[in-house]
């Protein structure tokens, strides 16, 4: 899957270390987010699915704490919801960035 691809990437650059790569992140199962979340706190990814295809469309990482650059293989995902907030994020914005055509909120 394109899309897990992409999330191991972004994980490595930010130091994302509780996302499970072993499950798959539209499954629903456990590994993707926190389930009882410290206040302010958020970890999720999040699909959109049909009947055939499921799209990662959601990252909320609001409070984690993470810091470097902001990963080109954001560019890559459908996304349409991505939240950031009480990161420390630095650098230049990655022309791919330009790619998230569905993307409605940052």
């Amino acid at each position: 899957m394109e899309a897990v691809a992409a999330l191991q990437q972004i994980g490595k650059i930010l130091g994302k270390t509780d996302w499970d790569f072993s499950v798959d992140p539209c499954s629903g199962k456990s590994g993707w987010m926190t389930l009882r979340p410290p206040k302010n706190f958020m970890n999720e990814v999040g699909c959109d699915c049909n009947d055939t295809v499921c799209h990662v469309t959601r990252i909320d990482l609001t409070r984690n704490y993470l810091s470097g650059p902001i990963p080109p293989e954001w560019g890559s995902l459908r996304l349409v919801n991505v939240s950031l907030m009480s990161n420390r994020l630095s650098g230049p914005i990655p022309a791919e960035i330009g790619n998230m055509i569905s993307l409605k909120n940052m």
